[in-house]
Protein backbone atom coordinates (compact mmCIF):
# COMPACT_ATOMS: atom_id res chain seq x y z
CA UNK A 1 0.00 0.00 0.00
CA UNK A 2 1.11 3.53 -0.64
CA UNK A 3 1.90 5.83 2.25
CA UNK A 4 -0.79 8.34 1.30
CA UNK A 5 -3.49 5.66 1.51
CA UNK A 6 -2.30 4.45 4.88
CA UNK A 7 -2.16 8.05 6.12
CA UNK A 8 -5.68 8.66 4.87
CA UNK A 9 -6.93 5.52 6.62
CA UNK A 10 -5.19 6.59 9.83
CA UNK A 11 -6.76 10.04 9.60
CA UNK A 12 -10.20 8.55 9.04
CA UNK A 13 -9.73 6.16 11.96
CA UNK A 14 -8.69 9.06 14.20
CA UNK A 15 -11.68 11.10 13.07
CA UNK A 16 -14.06 8.22 13.80
CA UNK A 17 -12.51 7.64 17.21
CA UNK A 18 -12.85 11.34 17.99
CA UNK A 19 -16.48 11.25 16.87
CA UNK A 20 -17.23 8.36 19.20
CA UNK A 21 -15.52 10.10 22.12
CA UNK A 22 -17.41 13.35 21.55
CA UNK A 23 -20.74 11.55 21.26
CA UNK A 24 -20.20 9.41 24.35
CA UNK A 25 -19.09 12.33 26.54
CA UNK A 26 -21.48 14.89 24.94
CA UNK A 27 -18.73 17.50 24.58
CA UNK A 28 -19.29 21.10 23.46
CA UNK A 29 -18.59 21.98 19.83
CA UNK A 30 -15.22 23.70 20.37
CA UNK A 31 -13.84 20.81 22.40
CA UNK A 32 -15.24 18.28 19.93
CA UNK A 33 -13.66 20.08 16.95
CA UNK A 34 -10.31 20.23 18.75
CA UNK A 35 -10.40 16.50 19.54
CA UNK A 36 -11.44 15.57 16.01
CA UNK A 37 -8.67 17.66 14.48
CA UNK A 38 -6.03 16.37 16.88
CA UNK A 39 -6.97 12.71 16.53
CA UNK A 40 -7.22 12.96 12.74
CA UNK A 41 -3.77 14.51 12.42
CA UNK A 42 -2.24 12.03 14.86
CA UNK A 43 -3.88 9.10 13.09
CA UNK A 44 -2.56 10.26 9.71
CA UNK A 45 0.90 10.78 11.19
CA UNK A 46 0.94 7.30 12.72
CA UNK A 47 -0.20 5.83 9.40
CA UNK A 48 2.67 7.57 7.64
CA UNK A 49 5.17 6.25 10.18
CA UNK A 50 3.83 2.69 9.84
CA UNK A 51 4.09 2.93 6.04
CA UNK A 52 7.64 4.29 6.33
CA UNK A 53 8.68 1.46 8.66
CA UNK A 54 7.09 -1.08 6.32
CA UNK A 55 9.29 0.20 3.51
CA UNK A 56 12.42 0.21 5.69
CA UNK A 57 12.13 -3.28 7.14
CA UNK A 58 13.09 -6.20 4.88
CA UNK A 59 10.37 -8.48 3.59
CA UNK A 60 10.42 -12.23 4.30
CA UNK A 61 11.74 -13.04 0.82
CA UNK A 62 14.60 -10.56 1.18
CA UNK A 63 15.45 -11.85 4.65
CA UNK A 64 15.50 -15.48 3.47
CA UNK A 65 17.75 -14.68 0.51
CA UNK A 66 20.25 -12.89 2.75
CA UNK A 67 20.36 -15.82 5.18
CA UNK A 68 20.96 -18.40 2.43
CA UNK A 69 23.83 -16.39 0.91
CA UNK A 70 25.93 -16.66 4.08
Amino acid sequence: MKARYISAYGGIAGFLLGTVITLVYNLPFADAAYRLLTLSICGAWMGAIIAWLDHLLPKNEERDSVETEN
